[in-house]
């Protein structure tokens, strides 16, 4: 997608919540993790809050931050 559209893979982030996910935040430059995702995941990735708990909003405000 970001050939198609010609996007820098440096601009891009990614949030995930479980291993189905991995090659998505492996490519992002800013890859988070809901929290409630699995706790081996944790260390790999930024944490932002659970899904239940505006997750993605919170990604993405601290990746507008980074």
């Amino acid at each position: 997608l970001c050939d198609y559209l010609s996007v820098d893979p440096r601009l891009t982030m990614g949030i995930g919540n479980d291993y189905n996910d991995i090659t998505l935040l492996q490519f992002t430059r800013h890859s988070f993790l809901v929290a409630n995702a699995p706790a081996d995941m944790h260390d790999s990735y930024l944490l932002t809050r659970s899904n239940n708990e505006d997750g993605f909003y919170h990604a993405v405000r601290k990746a507008i931050m980074l």
